[in-house]
């Protein structure tokens, strides 16, 4: 069944704190992805690794 609630969790207090997004088409995946990476880039002293086929986010990470 169809909630529409967000759910938020703490990625870091998982066991595997790995993340997916998914969604429709002009749906804002890619902004949510940009603005994850920007913030663990930012505020964390993580290490990011960031698969993108399509070289979609390469110019902001760069």
């Amino acid at each position: 069944a169809l909630s529409n609630n967000l759910i938020m969790v703490d990625r870091k207090k998982l066991k595997n704190p790995n993340g997916l997004i998914l969604g429709t088409p002009g749906s804002g995946k890619s902004f949510s992805a940009k603005r994850e990476i920007a913030n663990a880039f930012l505020v964390t002293d993580d290490d990011i690794i960031v698969n993108d086929p399509e070289g979609e986010v390469r110019h902001e990470v760069a």
